[in-house]
């Protein structure tokens, strides 16, 4: 039976896309990319040239292009996209994300006419209607500055309901290695669940990436690293200690290791304290002081996966 829903949506998208074509070229815009689309005239090729628009569009943002990507990332419990940046206008961020973008060459049309926007919303629109998906949420500003606040405040923890610091980081890390790469990064959840099946696998270890023996195993889950270059060895160990602490450091046990270092930073930052004047006992104190005997029963059952984790980080960072 045919899709009518589906059918309808590449209709418009590709009414959508022959004004937006029309636009460009009376303002003298170079707009290869649209003429390319419109060369599809068969119903299905269209379809997954609209398709491949929506991929585009779900592009993972690269770290340090956008101000607002990590408070996105935590509001919708998903990595920021193209998406965002689109509602954003944030064309830096747009072009960063992938070649795609950067020949779409968003800031000149959009210097043509603002009205460019409208048209990539409409696009965009049309395409999550014929893949029957619905859209990220976008969080407002006021959102994305409480978000901001929280975090910095040491609220936005992991009882909070966010993303936990060290996961996340290991997810930066590979986003970081796949844009240099200039592929797609793996979906953010399916990620961490792959981290931590080859961890307790046992057939990846920090020691065995140290001496580039687990390349195989890696490359299976990972396609995106295949081949692994020399040069990103470093940041695959990265990436396997710091899953490593997040799935061995009790969540609270964490939650109080974040709370503390917030504070002593917003100290420092007032003034209040310095880091020759930093307590390591007193801090150690502090730390422990919320940590339950559950909890600290289970720190000491994975010690002995944490400290050569944490050493690892040490290595990695002391080689620069």
């Amino acid at each position: 039976m045919k899709d009518r829903v589906a059918s309808k949506a590449i209709q418009s998208f590709y009414d959508v896309l022959v004004d937006l074509h029309t636009g460009l070229t009376d303002l003298d815009v170079r707009c290869d990319w649209v003429g390319d689309m419109l060369a599809h005239t068969e119903e299905e090729p269209r379809g997954k040239q609209v398709a491949a628009w929506l991929q585009h569009v779900e592009s993972q943002l690269v770290k340090g292009r956008a101000k607002y990507r990590t408070a996105v990332t935590s509001i919708v419990k998903e990595p920021a996209s193209v998406y965002h940046a689109i509602r954003y206008r944030d064309v830096v961020a747009m072009e960063e994300a992938s070649e795609f973008w950067a020949k779409v060459d968003c800031r000149a049309c959009a210097k043509a006419s603002p009205l460019f926007w409208e048209y990539l919303d409409e696009l965009t629109e049309e395409a999550y209607t014929m893949s029957r998906k619905a859209p990220p949420k976008v969080p407002t500003s006021d959102e994305i500055a409480r978000d901001i606040a929280e975090r910095k405040s040491g609220k936005g923890g992991r009882s909070g309901g966010g993303e936990a610091v060290l996961g996340l980081g290991a997810y930066d890390i590979m986003c970081g290695m796949c844009a240099t790469r200039k592929v797609a990064p793996p979906e953010a959840e399916p990620f961490n669940q792959t981290i931590a099946g080859l961890l307790s696998s046992g057939c990846v270890t920090i020691d065995a990436c140290r001496r580039r023996e687990c390349g195989g195993a890696i490359v299976d889950a990972f396609p995106q690293l295949n081949p692994i270059a020399e040069a990103e060895w470093e940041g695959v160990a990265k990436i396997l200690s710091l899953s490593t602490m997040e799935s061995a450091i009790p969540n609270d046990m964490m939650k109080g290791i974040e709370s503390v270092a917030s504070q002593l930073v917003k100290d420092i930052s007032a003034g209040k304290a310095t880091l020759d004047s930093l307590n390591v006992e007193d801090i150690g104190q502090r730390v422990l002081s919320g940590v339950s005997t559950q909890d600290m029963e289970a720190f000491t059952k994975n010690i002995d996966k944490i400290i050569p984790a944490i050493q690892n980080m040490n290595l990695s960072d002391n080689a620069k």
